[in-house]
């Protein structure tokens, strides 16, 4: 058996960024609804989405977010969902579901534009909530070359075909640590899986929070981890 380094980094080894979820922008955005939750019947309450990152492959430029939209119906099933996304305060235009009940979706999005989403729920009888509308948020991506990121110990900078923003930087040794400082509500690690890959722990605010494992049995370029 083949132990493989933990190394104890805010980005693990081979990271090539981060993703930074920022939430709170200014209601002049987008128009935001007035109340998180609404109850239409005693069977019938409607919630505004919540987005978060998601696990997964990132795009070519798009980060994936999940959004998920807690719309229950105590009684008969059979409520279909409607949601819709506003870009850049562009005005809103229908999201594709998997199937009118799905209650969640993973959408990709560019960093640096402003996304606002809203749902709709109609049960079997045809009654319908009003649009509920979540806040106006943004992905903030940083590279691994960012002034932001501070690092310790050896780290090496290298291209990496397939990567996001197509380069990476990475540490063999253990105990390697970039720091950097966020603000927002959500944030996630991009990097590459590998046979050749090692183990990290995550801190935030100096607590340990998460670790994760880079390996797999070949090579996956650009994961949020």
């Amino acid at each position: 058996m083949v132990r493989r380094p933990r190394v104890p980094a805010l980005l693990a080894a081979g990271a090539l960024a981060l993703g930074l979820l920022v939430t709170g922008l200014p209601a002049a955005h987008v128009a935001r609804a007035s109340t998180a939750e609404q109850l239409v019947t005693p069977d019938l309450v409607a919630r505004a989405p919540v987005e978060s990152l998601a696990r997964g492959q990132t795009g070519t430029t798009g980060i994936p977010v999940t959004l998920k939209w807690p719309v229950f119906q105590a009684g008969a099933g059979g409520v279909r969902y409607a949601v819709e996304a506003n870009v850049n305060a562009g005005g809103f235009t229908p999201v594709t579901l998997s199937w009118p009940g799905a209650q969640g979706v993973t959408v990709y999005l560019a960093p640096g534009a402003r996304y606002q989403y809203r749902d709709q729920a109609t049960d079997a009888a045809g009654t319908q909530t009003e649009w509920m509308g979540g806040p106006v948020f943004g992905v903030n991506v940083a590279q691994e070359s960012s002034s932001d990121i501070a690092y310790s110990a050896t780290w090496t900078q290298t291209t990496l075909a397939g990567a996001y923003g197509g380069s990476v930087r990475f540490a063999t040794a253990a105990g390697a640590k970039a720091t950097t400082t966020l603000l927002g509500t959500s944030v996630g690690v991009v990097s590459t899986l590998g046979p050749d890959r090692g183990l990290a722990d995550i801190y935030l605010d100096g607590i340990r929070v998460a670790g994760v494992d880079l390996y797999a049995p070949t090579t996956v370029r650009h994961q949020v981890v």
